[in-house]
């Protein structure tokens, strides 16, 4: 069933990503047979979706459309993404972002000619990092993808031009169960809940902030 939604506008069009969790009956839409999966790898394969808003010349008609399906392993989290290559502000990347249970992450990237998404990068970590969620924030022309690892604590990843997503820092904190985040004086604050009593605060800055 589905277990997280996200939604973003993209060129002036709403889009809606769903995550779902493990089904035993097969998307009958999804046609595609992904070689990045082997035959046990099918038996866990859930199919995630992003809609997209079909407007209507007639007033109570519009409704979400599917514009693609998604091969995934029973995804945790998702997340659109905003990238701004320019301080202009005048065009954007858009991604989508999936969290797999094996701890996998992978970025799609809206194509403005296919006008879809395709798979951009994928970030891969050891199973000791328990990867549960994952959030964004832009600062300073920069756009900074956040992933939550439950043992490992924050782990930010900075978006570059040609390299894609590239790891920037590492938060340390303790069994991290949700965050989130304020700007205060350029600075970056992180109220992080864990299991224990109290709500940890983790702050990052540097150069880039």
């Amino acid at each position: 069933g589905t277990i997280r939604i996200a939604m973003d506008h993209i060129h002036g069009r709403c889009f809606l990503g769903v995550a779902n969790t493990l089904s035993t009956v097969p998307s009958p839409h999804f046609h595609e047979d992904p070689d990045i999966f082997d035959e046990e790898d099918k038996k866990s394969i859930t199919y995630s979706e992003v809609y997209i808003w079909s407007r209507s010349n007639f007033p109570g008609n519009e409704h979400f459309i599917l514009l693609r399906e998604i091969a995934t392993k029973n995804v945790v989290d998702l997340q659109f993404l905003d990238v701004y290559p320019n301080d202009h502000g005048f065009d954007r990347d858009s991604f989508i972002a999936f969290v797999h249970s094996d701890n996998v992450v992978e970025i799609y990237k809206y194509h403005t000619d296919r006008r879809n998404f395709f798979i951009f990068q994928t970030l891969a970590f050891d199973d000791e990092y328990q990867v549960t969620s994952l959030s964004s924030f832009y600062l300073k022309s920069s756009t900074y993808l956040i992933i939550s690892s439950v043992p490992q604590g924050l782990l930010i990843y900075q978006y570059r031009c040609i390299e894609g997503f590239k790891f920037y820092l590492q938060v340390p904190l303790p069994d991290v169960q949700d965050f989130t985040y304020f700007v205060s004086h350029k600075k970056i604050f992180f109220p992080v809940a864990s299991s224990e009593p109290l709500v940890a605060q983790g702050k990052i800055q540097g150069p880039a902030f």
